[in-house]
């Protein structure tokens, strides 16, 4: 499972508002989402692949318990900084994530899922996540790109400045057989340094029935939440709603 590295934290936020991201706007409709689900506000929260916590910031103050855990040191750092101890953290990986505690709401955000490396530790990732989810609460996955829609051969580049640092990125993107490769190159510049830095991302293309048979093999009651007409964040691809009964 790839992992963004100290580079890429000090500058994640950055990149991701240039690109429209808007991580208070998601977050507050997915309470609201899950609320609705629920019949009550949450009470309890676990973000997993929680990144640079913006979005644990923005549920924070309308949650009594909030957890998020990432594979990245790093970018928890980040999220320490902006959160100020409201919100515990923890190093996690998801594929074997296990707390020994259950929350009403377990999220899965940004694709995360997509990192599986193959359909066996789909099924591992979210029978380890479903195993979090209390008694009538809710999973909330967002899927990686369905293998019906992958573009092959598709280029972003993206330039940010934030304070001293100056960053470019560059992505382009491959299928081999059931895995999307996604090549990054970034080349930043802070402090009078020059960083360039190269790594690839394997992320798992799944078809929408498969992900839903993944929730409902680990005891959940899957359901996909289209995107509303504007699309969900930049990539506009739904969610995965299951259910513990």
């Amino acid at each position: 499972m790839s992992t963004y590295g100290d580079a890429h934290a000090a500058w994640y936020d950055a990149l991701y508002e240039s690109l429209g991201k808007d991580h208070v706007t998601e977050a507050r409709d997915l309470l609201s989402r899950v609320t609705a689900q629920l019949g009550h506000a949450p009470t309890s929260w676990l973000d997993v692949a929680c990144g640079t916590g913006q979005h644990l910031a923005a549920v924070a103050d309308a949650v009594d318990e909030v957890v998020g855990v990432d594979l990245s040191e790093a970018m928890l750092d980040v999220a320490r900084a902006r959160l100020g101890g409201r919100v515990e953290l923890r190093v996690a990986d998801q594929r074997t994530l296990d707390l020994g505690r259950r929350f009403e709401v377990v999220s899965s955000l940004f694709s995360s899922i997509g990192y599986a490396a193959d359909l066996d530790e789909l099924d591992a990732t979210v029978a380890a996540l479903a195993r979090h989810v209390a008694p009538g609460g809710v999973l909330v996955l967002e899927p990686w790109v369905d293998p019906a829609d992958w573009e092959d051969g598709r280029t972003q580049v993206v330039d940010v400045e934030e304070a001293d640092l100056r960053a470019v990125r560059v992505i382009t993107s491959r299928r081999e057989g059931d895995l999307s490769v996604l090549e990054v190159a970034v080349v930043s510049a802070a402090a009078g340094r020059l960083t360039v830095e190269r790594e690839d991302h394997r992320m798992l293309l799944v078809p929408r029935d498969r992900l839903l048979a993944s929730v409902r093999a680990a005891g959940l009651d899957p359901s996909w939440d289209d995107p509303a007409p504007q699309g969900d964040g930049p990539t506009g691809r739904g969610l995965v709603i299951g259910v513990q009964s």
